[in-house]
């Protein structure tokens, strides 16, 4: 075997690895963020709210698929509300509202800023009877 021929037998090699780790480590990601939301869907289930944020927030998003946007950013509002930060949650579905029209997650979004105005009606009344 020539010279010529090895040495590109090992380029070729040596691209043909590279090529294989990026892909390898892309379709990591995406099973990382999927097994973030899928975690983060189980917390807040469970009522873990601070779990919930942390798998939001320690997975690696950069390589997020634009339908996965409005839903992590579904998630986090509904996480950030069971720890009392309602005015952060609220900015986060407004958000959702203005960004995202085109997904599910706004009429989503409106129904739960709804649903979280009659929750604080109803307390405030509770609280004024009292």
């Amino acid at each position: 075997m020539s010279v010529e021929r090895e040495d590109f037998m090992v380029k070729t090699y040596k691209l043909f690895i590279l090529i294989f780790l990026v892909l390898f480590l892309t379709s990591c990601g995406g099973m990382m963020t999927s097994g973030a939301i899928h975690g983060a869907h189980s917390n807040i289930e469970d009522r873990d709210f601070n779990d919930a944020l942390e798998d939001l927030t320690d997975a690696n998003f950069s390589g997020l698929e634009e339908t996965q946007k409005p839903e992590i950013a579904f998630l986090r509002a509904k996480a950030l509300y069971g720890l009392s930060r309602s005015a952060e949650a609220k900015a986060v579905l407004a958000f959702i509202i203005e960004n995202y029209s085109d997904s599910k997650y706004p009429p989503q979004a409106r129904a739960l800023l709804a649903k979280w105005e009659k929750q604080k009606a109803k307390e405030l009344e509770s609280n004024n009877s009292i």
